[in-house]
């Protein structure tokens, strides 16, 4: 009933009772009076009642028509915010979507809704979407999904007519309702298409500063050998000089030669370790002999700079799988590392344990040491430790030493970490290998081929456009007994066959008329019995595989040394002539 009504009802009632009041009397009179007062308190009361519902009634409607003005105001903000924003309920049905997610998926807004957000994302990140939504519904079914714990991930997006795929970052937002029941889920979806394209932009931008900073390296370490190879070259040309002065030259001259190459190496080993084109020839050896090749293979640096290298090493055997060779170069790496970084006359160690089912190497020096914040980043690639009193200055070499050690040492399935007390404490380098339960081991690989002495073959040939290289390289030879004729270019090369009776042809491939496939391709239909070996500055495994299917036999890498050349001859098992 109307409040006011109900009061108009009351006020009727009491002049009811004042009627019956006049007409009675005694005591009934008395209790009519004491009834109306009462009723008259009552009516007071409904009456302030009333003008406080009144009140309450006019603010309760003030506040819903906020509360709509704010329910509006939300909804456009929602619809029109920059940002892409999707609301689903828990199995992923789309809801609400703003228009920035209409644009971002090719399709008008209102078209979204009904469609499964799941059809949105790329089928590469479709079951892991999956996996996240399905979480998402049972801690909502269990009452443990809050409204800050729905998470975020990066996933491949697709437009609504799936033509495009586009990187985004997806964030889930529970959505309560009244009763804090979670049963939607808000979803901003934040497009990674510029930022990554940013990331790799500074990438970019790094990566041109590193091969900047590379080149100019390079060039200082490819002039420091050359510029010690010309003063020898211009010493050996000079008439007279004594027996000793030209034995320095001629030391000179091989230490910066082989300085050179191994530069060149290094650079060679590092492009096809990262591009997955190195194999290894896989036996098991004892490390022990390893070790020892390379401790033996660094002497004469090591003398040269006046440092001493103690060799510890256990006695029994330490048997691991690896490529002898590879494990070698590994060593010498780091032993060159730490004679590099250690001053004239400092001390190294190489120490040999076994540890549990490893073998572990280490390499110590008394040396600069290593910033803490360096430890990790040494084996990347160009990284090196800057010198103490010259923080600018790198230390000798590419850089490259270090990040094939952790290449080649993974790729045996083992690890290699660096130790330093701190700046011109020392350092120590750890590898660490499996050890194999077979006892039989091999040889490294420098000792398997041994030469037989010269005249296993007696007639060569050296077809080079390179002048210098192949007359140098032939004079090599005529020293180690055989005869070599030399051509520069591929029809010479060819004619020169047909000339003599040869044993083996040495053929750069790169050569000016015609190249050296083909010189093989003509040497094998005219010579079938003739050994031919490829010189080339390029190891990939194309070139190698092109000179196989061309018909060489072997494979050399320029510069090639005399003793490579004739061991790679030999290795062909050519007979006698």
């Amino acid at each position: 009933m109307d409040p006011e009504r109900f009061i108009g009802e009351i006020g009727k009632a009491c002049r009811r009772i004042r009627y019956l009041t006049r007409t009675a009397g005694g005591r009934d009179a008395a209790w009519a009076r004491e009834a109306i007062e009462q009723l008259a308190s009552c009516s007071q009361e409904i009456r302030s009642a009333a003008h406080r519902f009144r009140v309450l009634n006019s603010e309760m409607a003030g506040l819903s028509a906020a509360l709509d003005h704010e329910r509006r105001e939300a909804h456009r903000l929602f619809m029109t915010a920059h940002q892409p924003y999707l609301v689903t309920d828990l199995d992923g049905a789309i809801a609400l979507a703003n228009h920035a997610a209409g644009e971002m998926f090719g399709l008008e807004a209102p078209r979204l809704v009904g469609k499964s957000l799941a059809t949105l994302v790329d089928a590469v990140d479709r079951a892991r979407f999956d996996g996240w939504l399905d979480r998402l519904r049972d801690a909502a079914e269990d009452g443990s999904l809050c409204g800050d714990c729905g998470g975020r991930h990066d996933l491949e997006m697709l437009s609504a007519d799936a033509d495009r795929a586009f990187p985004c970052e997806l964030t889930a937002v529970p959505v309560s309702d009244r009763d804090a029941a979670i049963r939607s889920i808000r979803w901003i979806v934040s497009d990674l298409t510029e930022r990554r394209a940013a990331a790799v932009a500074r990438g970019l931008v790094e990566e041109i500063r590193r091969r900047d900073e590379f080149l100019a390296i390079l060039g200082h370490e490819l002039r420091n050998p050359l510029a010690s190879i010309t003063l020898a070259a211009d010493l050996l040309s000079e008439r007279g000089g004594s027996p000793a002065r030209k034995g320095a030259t001629w030391a000179v001259l091989k230490r910066n030669t082989d300085q050179l190459r191994r530069l060149v190496d290094d650079l060679m080993d590092v492009s096809r370790v990262s591009r997955g084109k190195i194999v290894l020839q896989m036996n098991v050896v004892d490390l022990r002999d390893v070790a020892a090749g390379a401790a033996e293979t660094m002497q004469p640096i090591l003398s040269a700079r006046n440092h001493r290298l103690a060799f510890l090493r256990p006695r029994q055997k330490l048997p691991v799988r690896g490529d002898p060779a590879r494990l070698v170069q590994v060593l010498t790496n780091l032993i060159d590392n730490a004679a590099k970084y250690t001053p004239m006359g400092g001390h190294l160690a190489m120490s040999l344990r076994r540890d549990g089912d490893r073998a572990l190497i280490s390499v110590t020096d008394d040396g600069i040491g290593i910033p803490a914040h360096m430890l990790e980043r040494i084996f990347d690639v160009f990284e090196q430790v800057p010198g103490k009193d010259e923080p600018n200055r790198r230390g000798g070499g590419l850089g490259l030493g270090l990040a094939l050690v952790r290449q080649l040492v993974e790729l045996h399935e083992g690890t290699v970490r660096a130790f330093s007390p701190g700046e011109g404490k020392g350092s120590t380098f750890v590898l660490g290998l499996p050890l194999v339960a077979d006892p039989a081991v091999r040889a490294p690989a420098p000792e398997e081929i041994r030469p037989v002495g010269p005249a296993a073959v007696s007639r060569l040939l050296v077809i080079d456009d390179n002048q210098d290289a192949a007359e140098l390289l032939a004079l090599s030879l005529r020293v180690r007994g055989y005869q070599v004729d030399v051509a520069h270019d591929g029809g010479g090369g060819i004619e020169r066959a047909r000339a003599g009776d040869h044993d083996v042809a040495l053929v750069d491939l790169a050569l000016p008329d015609i190249d050296g496939y083909e010189v093989s391709r003509q040497i094998r239909r005219e010579w079938p019995a003739m050994r031919l070996v490829a010189l080339t500055g390029y190891g990939d495994e194309r070139t190698r595989s092109q000179a196989s299917l061309a018909g060489f036999d072997g494979f050399l890498l320029k510069p090639a040394r005399a003793d490579l050349v004739e061991k790679t001859i030999l290795a062909l098992g050519v007979p006698a002539t």
